[in-house]
């Protein structure tokens, strides 16, 4: 069996789960493709996290130009708590999939971080 590489992690217009073939490029994948092998749990969650990276990122009132010079408020809150659930559904790949190389993005190193259980 080849090795897996998938990342939790959200750009515009995409699915929160990123697959490589060794862990250096990384292409977008369907969420939905996912279905028999997560969790309703674990889908419930990543479905949930892209709505809200996607909400604080992005609306009709404000793009990620206009976002660098104006304050919105809460949405601090927001990105942190969409940084913790990419986290936490990283994590929960890892659970149920203990072979695979899972990765989620850190914004602090801006890099992939492997999840280590």
């Amino acid at each position: 069996m080849s090795e897996v590489y998938i990342s939790v992690d959200m750009d515009y217009s995409s699915d929160p789960i990123w697959t490589s073939e060794t862990g250096d490029y990384w292409i977008n994948d369907d969420l939905d493709g996912y279905k028999k092998l997560f969790s309703a749990g674990l889908m419930h969650s990543l479905y949930v996290y892209q709505q809200i990276w996607e909400a604080s990122n992005w609306s009709s009132y404000l793009s990620p130009s206009d976002m660098i010079n104006v304050e919105a408020p809460g949405m601090f809150m927001i990105q942190q708590a969409s940084h913790i659930l990419s986290q936490a559904c990283a994590v929960q790949i890892k659970k149920e999939f203990p072979d695979w190389h899972v990765f989620y993005w850190c914004d602090a190193s801006n890099t992939r971080k492997e999840v280590i259980l």
